[in-house]
């Protein structure tokens, strides 16, 4: 529930502490702003890829079609193995592991709703399974250099955003903001990270804001300010910015 006297989400738990997670609808101010996607970025997001994957390969099967392209397909990407799948489905590597499952659905014959169904019930199977998690490489040292001197920012959209801030213990660390509120923010005064050269990066670069591209797969998407195949590479150029800009 959302506890309208406090800006908090309220996540009861039975037999747990309940779980108090700030929520902001306005952007931070008086700080370099620090702000992040969860995953690809604060935790590797294969256990999601392949349950999105495993509930495709279930319907293809059970309608007759044979589901271990997708399977193999997943492998291919995740594991760097191309010889797992010699005729992908695609022209350009796709940017993310999802992007991949998702094309090899399509190949296999899978309607956009079987998708969309597929997708919830791998995020479901995300937020039950959170604490199998390990936080990104970098991420503690990332959260120590923006420590006092920035606003750590997640994305609320998320379904199972508070599931995984807490199984990565941050829940006392992030302040969530939606993408679109850090539209107003001055330009120079936010590093924006993400795993795909989504809309909300592009926009930040628009509005003068530093971005940041995992680009895990080498696939050259968007013209971030850095990119780099791994959070841990970043941490030192963020931490120098944020050194010369905290106020």
């Amino acid at each position: 529930m959302f506890d309208r006297t406090h800006p908090r989400t309220v996540i009861a738990r039975p037999g747990r502490r309940p779980i108090l997670t700030r929520v902001s609808n306005a952007p931070p101010a008086g700080r370099p702003v620090l702000a992040f996607t969860l995953p690809g970025v604060a935790y590797d997001d294969d256990i999601a890829v392949q349950a999105f994957a495993r509930h495709l390969t279930a319907a293809v099967e059970a309608g007759g079609g044979n589901g271990r392209r997708i399977v193999a397909g997943m492998r291919a990407v995740l594991e760097g193995k191309p010889d797992l799948l010699p005729d992908p489905p695609w022209s350009v590597p796709p940017a993310t592991g999802e992007r991949a499952v998702e094309h090899l659905a399509v190949a296999a014959g899978c309607p956009p709703d079987l998708l969309g169904r597929a997708r919830t019930a791998a995020r479901q199977d995300l937020a039950r399974t959170a604490w199998l998690l390990d936080p990104a490489d970098g991420l503690t040292e990332l959260l120590d250099a923006a420590a006092g001197r920035a606003r750590v920012v997640a994305d609320p959209a998320d379904p199972v955003t508070v599931a995984i801030l807490d199984a990565l213990e941050l829940t006392e660390r992030v302040t969530l903001v939606a993408p679109e509120d850090l539209d107003t923010l001055p330009a120079g005064s936010m590093v924006l990270i993400d795993a795909t050269w989504a809309p909300h990066l592009a926009r930040a670069q628009a509005n003068g804001q530093r971005t940041v591209l995992i680009d895990r797969f080498g696939t050259g998407d968007g013209r971030p300010d850095r990119r780099t195949k791994d959070l841990r590479g970043v941490v030192p150029d963020i931490a120098a910015w944020l050194e010369g800009t905290a106020v």
